[in-house]
């Protein structure tokens, strides 16, 4: 069935493409499920959507999808802009396990012990993993600390490129993103058009 497609996540300051992923339904627009990796990139510098290609069977998805990391490259290999964690055609889009699987898995799990020598692989990645964050974290000014404590006192309108709404979601449908895309573009000193009300 061709209803997967691919999609670019691009910084919205200078276009660079940082995420490729496969998605059916609106995965694309999902905050949900993202790597802190991605979420720090998201928070500094915003983002955009593109689909260069739609209407495709999961193996194909899972094909551009290789094809597209390969050539983009990834940061944590050092070869090029993207923060992928893999290099692409391992998701399942869509799959649920059933209750049995589910059960299967919770059991296989239970009480499993790891060596020592596991124990500290996973400690160093671990450290690697937050030593690189900590050196590419976004710098949390005072003023986005008062402005992000500030939309969460139930400040529901906002103007954004001069044009007022009364809630994020109908602000979110004029522009085609979702409603946390606007209260991270509201928040964010890199789009002065957009402020709550």
């Amino acid at each position: 069935m061709k209803k997967h497609y691919i999609y670019f996540h691009k910084r919205a300051d200078d276009g660079v493409v940082f995420y490729v992923g496969i998605g059916i339904g609106r995965r694309a627009y999902r905050e949900s499920n993202r790597s802190q990796f991605w979420k720090r990139i998201a928070d500094k510098h915003g983002y955009t959507i593109e689909f260069p290609h739609k209407d495709l069977t999961q193996d194909e998805a899972k094909q551009l999808e290789i094809h597209y990391i390969s050539a983009f490259g990834r940061i944590d290999k050092g070869t090029g802009t993207l923060c992928n964690m893999t290099d692409g055609g391992d998701g399942r889009t869509g799959y649920k396990c059933t209750e049995e699987t589910k059960e299967k898995m919770r059991k296989a799990s239970t009480g499993v012990k790891f060596t020592e020598e596991r124990k500290r692989k996973i400690g160093e990645k671990s450290r690697e993993r937050k030593s690189w964050l900590a050196a590419n974290s976004v710098d949390w000014s005072e003023s986005r600390r008062r402005k992000a404590s500030d939309s969460r006192k139930d400040k529901k309108a906002v103007i954004c490129q001069d044009i007022y709404f009364d809630s994020l979601s109908s602000a979110g449908k004029h522009y085609g993103v979702g409603a946390t895309e606007i209260k991270r573009r509201c928040l964010s000193d890199k789009h002065p058009n957009f402020r709550f009300a």
